[in-house]
């Protein structure tokens, strides 16, 4: 039988000359999410502007083991962050901008992606590893959180290393790796303090449990390490415990707010019931998420990859740290973020599996994906089509014709999933993704934080009049960006300014 044009693609993203170029075209694409104009949008989200007012005073004052917000020692974190925004902002000039703010966030997200990619390569190979990277850029919430000057991306990082360290140790007796692993768990440690514990220690322990080794893998040199981890975490509470008064307060509400029995003077409490994420998680990964039915498939099928234990701890690291969140009480989306690597590199696994061992159940749940990334990519192109056409005033031959070309590619896309040519409807659903999630991250997002931002500080926001205009003849538009009732509230703002002007 004749090659067609789906297995040669097949056969060049398998040869190193296919997987090195689609790689670094995976890669350069989330590079370029994750870094193109980082620093446009202003600091408006409430968890980043702290983290801004603490490295703006590290940067400004030259003092970095005690954290000032505000005038006020500012505890509640660990300090390792704040460390590499400082560093961040000396090494460019001498201040905080957005951009030094938000560096090493994007920086560390890059990191999860690729330490995510090379665990999928490890355990099955260049296919698993390119679509890993597909799963990772079809997570949307990660880049949001990526852009941002916050932690989570940080913790993650260590995090899936960590585990990544551990798989060579358990399963290829790299004992040698061990202070790696120490390493990995101190700047979790100084990322984000107890939850290290809980993220890298509770899968590795229910794994080890599980499969009657946990006893055997207690040595003394194990212990000896973690407690020299675990001391480099503790200095710095031990110095800021021995110089600030009232530390250990905080501290101690801190380490009760983490384990959800938080205290009345705790920073920060947000309390759900165990489905929270079971609701949450398909919004957090669109449009990944429309894999997570085949997910639940190769889990019961595989019987929780029950002849693979290295793919059997990456379904523990997955399934056992969301079920500790759920059960937990406290919960924010975002604590999700460290989890999202493990989650791709199942995602991929399940969709290999499917095609090579159920090809006629692949074909048939192909489809209706296709379907709604077809429908997906059309709403997509609207939606940037619209935002180049009223916000940018790209001129409309332009506006409508790049809207037409990405909308166009809603064909390819439906074409290929209901012929069920796997490879050709990956590469094209990669095409489609590129553009839509670069320019949303990259010009849309700033320019929404940035009308948000503007009306919160009660000025004027960009384009005030044309905006003004929108508002009133076509509040849908400004619905779509999520700037609608801003723009109202500024709108009702002029209008009592004008009243008052008129009554002196």
């Amino acid at each position: 039988m004749p090659p067609t044009a789906e297995s040669r693609l097949g056969a060049w993203l398998e040869s190193p000359r296919g997987f090195t170029t689609a790689l670094c075209a995976l890669l350069l694409v989330i590079t370029t999410t994750l870094f193109w104009r980082l620093g446009a949008g202003p600091v408006e989200h409430t968890t980043e502007r702290r983290v801004m007012k603490v490295v703006d005073h590290m940067v400004e004052s030259g003092e970095w083991l005690v954290p000032m917000k505000d005038g006020a020692p500012r505890l509640e974190k660990p300090p390792l962050y704040y460390w590499m925004a400082t560093l961040a902002s000396e090494v460019v000039g001498d201040a905080m901008t957005p951009g030094t703010l938000r560096f090493p966030s994007a920086l560390m997200a890059l990191v999860m992606v690729v330490l995510g990619t090379w665990w999928a390569y490890s355990l099955g190979g260049r296919k698993h590893a390119l679509l890993t990277a597909i799963a990772l850029l079809a997570m949307m919430h990660f880049f949001t959180i990526a852009r941002r000057g916050v932690a989570e991306t940080t913790l993650g990082a260590f995090c899936v290393a960590a585990w990544l360290v551990f798989d060579r140790m358990h399963f290829a007796a790299r004992a040698r790796l061990l202070p790696w692993f120490a390493a990995c768990f101190a700047g979790a440690w100084l990322a984000k303090a107890t939850v290290a514990v809980l993220l890298i220690g509770l899968p590795i322990a229910w794994f080890l449990w599980r499969e009657r080794k946990l006893r055997a893998a207690i040595s003394g040199r194990l212990v000896a390490w973690l407690l020299l981890a675990l001391g480099v975490g503790l200095v710095w509470y031990v110095w800021v415990l021995a110089s600030v008064p009232g530390a250990f307060d905080v501290f101690r509400s801190e380490l009760l707010n983490s384990a959800g029995a938080a205290d009345e003077e705790s920073s920060a409490r947000h309390y759900d019931g165990p489905h929270f994420y079971l609701k949450e998680l398909p919004s957090l990964t669109l449009p990944a998420a429309l894999l997570l039915p085949i997910l639940v498939w190769r889990l019961i099928a595989s019987k929780f990859h029950r002849d693979d234990p290295r793919k059997r701890f990456v379904a523990c690291v997955f399934v056992v740290l969301f079920i500790a969140w759920s059960i937990l009480p406290k919960k924010q989306r975002h604590y999700m973020i460290p989890l999202l690597p493990a989650l791709a590199v199942l995602l991929a696994d399940a969709m290999l599996a499917l095609w090579s061992e159920r090809r006629e159940l692949f074909t048939r749940a192909l489809k209706p994906i296709a379907a709604v990334f077809a429908i997906g990519a059309m709403l997509g192109a609207g939606y940037l089509g619209l935002w180049w056409l009223e916000v940018r005033h790209v001129p409309p031959v332009l506006a409508i014709g790049g809207m037409g070309v990405l909308a166009a590619t809603a064909i390819p896309l439906l074409v290929t999933g209901l012929r069920g040519r796997a490879v050709a409807f990956a590469c094209t659903a990669f095409l489609t993704l590129a553009p839509m999630i670069v320019t949303t991250f990259a010009w849309v997002r700033p320019w929404e934080d940035t009308v948000r931002a503007a009306i919160d500080d009660k000025i004027a926001p960009p384009d005030e009049a044309h905006l003004l205009r929108l508002s009133e003849q076509s509040p849908w538009i400004l619905k779509v960006y999520g700037v609608s009732d801003d723009l109202e509230e500024h709108a009702a703002r002029l209008a009592k300014r004008r009243m008052k002007t008129k009554g002196n």
